[in-house]
């Protein structure tokens, strides 16, 4: 096992639904091309998937390699869903696992772990109306 993290780039991608066959298939040529060749990429965090089983998050991110984890699924909800697609090539491939993911297709937590340190990766799916403050907060 490695000593440290090795550098790597992480994006975070609202892909606003891949549900639909036709806008899964122009989405996911999109990733491949915007990402695939990009040095260094660690991982991408994508929310919003619409994605009803892990089955089905497998099935539509087959075609780009790598491995999927940190998938919860939007579970009837229809708009929420996350997961984290680490490129077959990822600098923290063989360093990075799943952890917890909610049952609601919110969040997930994944960690990168080396002989010397162990760092979490948290994945969210917040949209406004949940992350609106309390506008009758005092100060």
């Amino acid at each position: 096992m490695v000593d440290s993290i090795p550098s790597h780039t992480q994006f975070s991608v609202n892909i606003r639904g891949l549900a639909d066959p036709i806008k899964r298939d122009k989405k996911l040529n999109w990733i491949a091309y915007a990402f695939k060749k990009l040095p260094h990429l660690g991982a991408v965090h994508f929310q919003e998937t619409h994605l009803k089983s892990n089955k089905d998050a497998h099935a539509a991110f087959r075609r780009l390699g790598g491995k999927i984890i940190g998938i919860s699924n939007a579970s009837g909800r229809g708009y929420t869903g996350v997961l984290t697609w680490i490129p077959e090539n990822s600098p923290i491939y063989n360093l990075i696992s799943d952890v917890y993911s909610s049952p609601d297709g919110r969040w997930a937590v994944m960690k990168i772990t080396t002989s010397e340190i162990t760092k979490h990766l948290i994945n969210i799916y917040a949209d406004r109306k949940s992350t609106r403050l309390n506008s009758s907060h005092s100060s």
